[in-house]
C-alpha cells in the first residue's frame, strides 16, 4: 500500500511536470515511472524541482523558498530527495519567463550558499552579489528557518568550464544536461 508520502511526492512531481515546457520533463516521468512508484516519484520530483524550481527562483531571487521547500521534500521522502539546480538559458529566462539572463553561475553559486545556510538551521543573512539577504535599505530581517535542518544533496545541470569548476567547489555533483544521458 502507498503512504502519504509517497503520494505527497507524486502529487508535487505531476504539478511541477505539468506546469513546465521541455521535452526533458517528459522522458524523467518515464523513466520515474520505469523504476517504480515510491522511486519513481521521489526520482521524478528530485530532477524535476531543481530544474524546474530553480529557473523561477533565479528569476525572482527566491533561493531561500527553493531551499525551505528542498528541506520539505526531504523530510516527506524520508531522506530520498536530490535537489537539481541550473539556471537554463537565455531562451527560457527571457522568453518564457520575461527575465533577464544574467550573472548565470553566480546566480547558481549564491543559490547553493543559501541553500547550504537553510540546511543547517542557520538565520539567513548573505553578502551576495545576486541576492544580498536581508534586501539592503529594507525593513526585512534575518529570518531563521522553520524546517528541521537537515543535508539536502544538490546536483547542478552543469556545462561550460566556470558552471563545472563551482560544482566541483560548491555541490554535491553533476547532473544531466540533457535527456540522452
Amino acid at each position: 500500500m502507498t503512504g502519504i508520502h509517497d503520494l505527497a511526492l507524486f502529487v508535487a512531481a505531476g504539478l511541477l511536470l505539468n506546469a513546465t515546457p521541455g521535452p526533458d520533463l517528459a522522458y524523467i516521468a518515464a523513466r520515474a515511472a520505469a523504476g517504480g512508484f515510491r522511486d519513481g516519484a521521489a526520482a521524478t520530483f528530485g530532477i524535476t524541482a531543481g530544474c524546474i524550481v530553480h529557473t523561477i527562483a533565479a528569476a525572482l531571487g527566491l533561493s531561500a523558498l527553493l531551499a525551505t521547500s528542498a528541506l520539505s521534500m526531504q523530510e516527506l521522502s524520508g531522506g530520498r530527495f536530490t535537489l537539481g539546480v541550473g539556471t537554463s538559458g537565455p531562451a527560457v529566462m527571457e522568453g518564457w519567463h520575461g527575465v533577464r539572463f544574467r550573472k548565470p553561475v553566480q546566480t547558481t553559486r549564491e543559490t547553493i550558499e543559501i541553500i547550504r545556510t537553510i540546511s543547517r538551521g542557520e538565520r539567513l543573512e548573505h553578502a551576495g552579489e545576486v541576492y544580498p539577504l536581508p534586501l539592503p535599505d529594507s525593513s526585512g530581517s534575518v529570518l531563521r528557518p522553520l524546517v528541521r535542518p537537515d543535508h539536502v544533496p544538490v546536483y547542478v545541470a552543469a556545462m561550460g568550464p566556470r558552471n563545472l569548476r563551482l560544482t566541483g567547489e560548491a555541490a554535491d555533483g553533476s547532473g544531466p544536461t540533457t535527456p540522452n544521458d
